[in-house]
């Protein structure tokens, strides 16, 4: 869990427009994260932060992403930090 969301806190401060969590169906470290991520978003802005579960079935995702990329792309026009590359881009 800590790993999870430091690592969503450390992507917002690198100037990320969106966080995704993927976690196995069932996950207690992923249903922890998911009960943090609404604090975590609150006081980054508001970053929007979307968590996946896959339990092997096949499931349309589609409408989920495009949600989450609609609030990424508004999320990316108002946030006050900007995005960091790595030295080798």
């Amino acid at each position: 869990m800590v790993l999870n969301v430091s690592g969503a806190i450390y992507l917002y401060g690198k100037g990320a427009d969106g966080i995704v969590d993927i976690s196995p169906f069932t996950c207690m470290n992923g249903i922890v994260c998911e009960a943090v991520y609404p604090k975590v978003s609150k006081e980054h802005e508001n970053i929007p932060i979307r968590n996946f579960y896959f339990d092997g079935s096949e499931v349309d995702y589609d409408r989920d992403v495009e949600i989450f990329l609609e609030l990424a792309t508004s999320y990316q026009k108002r946030k006050s930090k900007p995005r960091v590359f790595p030295n080798h881009f």
